[in-house]
């Protein structure tokens, strides 16, 4: 019976069998001492135990069988699952339409997909496999991708998103998207990448980027306030001038609007007829007041018109502010001299109406005489306003006649200056120097200068007693001068008096006249390559001083010049300071339009040829009105200097207040890191320009 028992040292994996081999396996020596049914009942207690035992064992036995085969099951699965995830991503990885690529820790690619060959000119993927691709980058973009990819393998960037270019096989650029990121396949850490090539939208944007640069170029250049609003309404962008005349950056403006600055008056309707334009879609116009940096309001005419798309749908606001205070003042201006026309004409056709009538009245011959002579004083007051107002037509319509002769000018100013004495007995006219000198020109119109600034002498000095007249002979111009004692001009005025209208201490009748005779000397003198300004100081008097060539035209003669280290002139000396490293240019005399281009011309050439970084602009020696040419300066020279390579420009100003009018004037127009510094000495301008000189080798 003991030789059937299975082998004890066999392992059973069937669990009856197992059982069994449990429960019969007891030792030889248990049966023989069966002898009773105690003994015989403890036998099966013990057997019962036993069994009890190896059931529970069979059970977990069981289990761990289907654990076993369960995750057998599992591992089959995951395996199917992986064998098919991996087919998927091949099938993914190979189809794409966007270049998919990756690369091992060395940064080497390992693995290409078709359609990165094909996006790079490529036959094959072994010409791309084994590389990096930074060596496919354009130069001018490598170094920000590979900055990016350093930073993304020393896990600094979980991935990273980049627009750059690539270069193809036959040398063409492309403009691409790159996406990167890390994965972990088993122990090793490799890099995913797909790129897309995005030159048609790349050149879209490229298209659509340019026209805002250039609108912003061009909104920048145009003096008008631009800005443009969304369809409804909002404010989306304002330009330079703008920002420059509010004193706040764009951000700010578009944040905050338009109603801070808009004068508190002029607020409900500048909104209402907003409104009623975004609303109905009808351009926008008005008038209205603005507050600049400074606090002070100016006013100005708002614009606003729609742009609408194919459908007819409002897609954008364009509107632009344009500065009209010039336009205002001399509205005012008009509406005053209307005011002082009707006064003035008024006056002497009273006053002859009423002599006229006294000699009907009074049949005397002295009265009569006395009458007649005051009413040829009015009459000659009238006449004088009537050929103000036709010379101010003709001028505006050109048409001013001028008869060109030969005369003498000497002459010419002793004869005006006694018949103006006859008429003005509260004045003394004292001409203390007159050097006699023909010129060519028209006498009248010229007599009419003198009579115009002596008179108007005469008017602004009522409580003096003296004009003092001085005509000079300088070089091969004649310089007069007509000085009185008198209520004197505020500097800010100065410029304005040439201007139609435009009368000092226009606020009251104080003084008589129509306000057009600075302004009809003005023209006279520059249609004779004259010209005409003013030194004055409040509450002392002024000089009115006016240039006339002898012979009609300036002599601008240049001495002699290499072109690059100096430049002489009988109107300005330009040479270079080899010592100190700057190019110094000094004005003589008289300048005007004429003589102010061609030495500015000069002076570019020469810092074009030798690359001058510095120049010192000496005007201690300059006269006279060069008023013109200061527009042409801020415009044209100063943005030419500095694109010809010149960082530093000093300027000593000239005792002349036109002059330094003018200077400032020059130099408005904003130009960077181009520096202008206005001095009154020589030497604080070269101690400034060392400086700069200094601070620029650091």
């Amino acid at each position: 019976m003991y030789s059937t028992l299975p082998n004890p040292g066999r392992t059973y994996k069937n669990n009856i069998v197992v059982s069994y081999y449990k429960m019969v396996s007891l030792k030889p020596t248990f049966y023989p001492i069966l002898q009773t049914m105690t003994d015989y009942a403890e036998l099966l207690k013990q057997l019962q135990l036993q069994v009890d035992s190896l059931q529970a064992e069979n059970l977990e036995l069981k289990r761990s069988q289907r654990r076993e085969i369960d995750s057998r099951d599992i591992n089959d699965a995951a395996s199917e699952m992986l064998r098919i995830n991996q087919l998927r991503y091949r099938t993914i990885f190979e189809n794409s339409l966007l270049g998919n690529k990756i690369i091992g820790s060395d940064l080497k690619i390992l693995q290409v997909n078709q359609a990165l060959v094909d996006m790079l000119g490529y036959q094959s993927k072994n010409e791309i496999t084994g590389k990096i691709i930074i060596e496919f980058a354009h130069p001018d973009y490598a170094g920000d991708w590979q900055i990016l990819q350093q930073r993304l393998w020393s896990k600094r960037l979980p991935s990273f998103n980049l627009e750059t270019r690539l270069v193809k096989k036959n040398g063409e650029s492309i403009w691409v998207n790159v996406i990167s990121m890390l994965f972990r396949d088993g122990n090793d850490m490799l890099g995913f990448t797909t790129i897309e090539d995005i030159s048609d939208r790349r050149s879209e944007f490229d298209v659509l980027r340019m026209r805002e640069e250039n609108f912003r170029t061009i909104t920048n250049i145009i003096p008008q306030q631009v800005f443009t609003a969304a369809p409804n309404g909002k404010l989306v962008f304002v330009n330079k001038q703008v920002c420059d005349y509010l004193g706040s950056n764009d951000a700010e403006i578009i944040q905050n609007g338009w109603d801070e600055s808009i004068h508190p008056e002029d607020v409900e309707k500048c909104r209402a007829a907003w409104s009623t334009s975004v609303q109905t879609g009808k351009d926008f116009t008005i008038e209205f007041r603005l507050k600049n940096e400074q606090d002070d309001y100016r006013w100005f005419l708002g614009r606003a018109t729609a742009l609408r798309n194919d459908e007819d749908s409002i897609t954008l606001w364009l509107g632009t502010n344009t500065d009209i205070q010039a336009q205002k003042d001399n509205e005012h201006r008009k509406d005053e001299f209307l005011s002082i026309v009707s006064h003035e004409l008024r006056t002497p056709l009273t006053s002859i109406k009423l002599y006229n009538q006294l000699s009907q009245k009074n049949g005397s011959p002295e009265k009569q005489a006395e009458f007649t002579s005051k009413s040829k004083s009015h009459i000659i007051r009238l006449e004088r306003l009537i050929t103000d107002l036709l010379d101010v037509s003709r001028i505006n319509a050109g048409k001013m006649t001028y008869n060109i002769e030969t005369f003498d000018f000497d002459k010419l100013i002793k004869e005006t200056v006694d018949s103006l004495q006859l008429l003005n007995n509260n004045h003394e006219l004292v001409v203390q120097e007159c050097d006699p000198i023909e010129i060519k020109g028209d006498k009248h119109r010229i007599e009419q200068v003198l009579n115009n600034l002596i008179l108007n002498a005469i008017k602004y000095s009522p409580d003096a007693t003296q004009v003092i007249i001085n005509s000079k002979v300088i070089s091969d111009s004649i310089i007069v001068s007509i000085q009185d004692f008198g209520i004197g001009i505020e500097e800010k005025d100065l410029t304005r008096l040439f201007d139609r209208y435009y009368r000092v201490d226009n606020s009251s009748m104080r003084f008589d006249g129509l306000g057009m005779g600075l302004y009809i000397s003005a023209e006279i003198l520059k249609r004779h390559n004259g010209s005409l300004w003013i030194e004055s100081e409040p509450g002392k008097g002024s000089t009115f001083n006016f240039l006339l060539p002898i012979n009609g035209e300036r002599n601008l003669t240049v001495v002699d010049t290499d072109n690059k280290t100096f430049y002489s002139a009988n109107f300005i000396e330009v040479r270079y300071n080899e010592e100190k490293g700057w190019l110094e240019t000094e004005w003589l005399g008289y300048q005007n339009l004429e003589s102010v281009k061609k030495g500015c011309m000069a002076i570019l050439e020469m810092v074009k040829a030798a690359k001058y970084t510095q120049i010192l602009n000496d005007n201690t020696l300059v006269r006279g009105n060069w008023s013109e040419a200061a527009d042409w300066g801020a415009s044209f020279w100063f943005p030419a200097l500095r694109e010809a390579g010149l960082k530093q420009f000093a300027w000593i100003y000239s005792p002349s207040a036109f002059s330094r009018l003018a200077a400032d004037r020059s130099v408005q127009t904003d130009l960077g890191d181009f520096q202008t510094h206005f001095f009154t000495d020589k030497e604080s301008a070269e101690e400034w320009l060392g400086r700069q000189k200094m601070f620029d080798r650091v």
